[in-house]
């Protein structure tokens, strides 16, 4: 199961906090935050990575922008 350690929200169930920063805007998957979603790409949680810091991270490339 992976959950937020802040909240309590069940990521694998779907489900997080809007205003939670260890949630980040998603559960296990959320559209591109760096181009709004317009790319089509779906980043993937790094769950360790957001439990052990607080915030949310994210896996993923903008399909826009080959920078990131």
């Amino acid at each position: 199961m992976a959950e937020c350690l802040t909240c309590g929200a069940d990521w694998t169930a779907g489900r997080f906090t809007g205003n939670c920063a260890e949630c980040g805007g998603g559960a296990l998957e959320r559209d591109c935050m760096y181009c709004g979603g317009r790319c089509g790409a779906r980043l993937e949680r790094a769950v360790s990575d957001s439990n052990d810091s607080g915030i949310g991270h994210w896996l993923g490339r903008c399909k826009l922008d080959n920078r990131r």
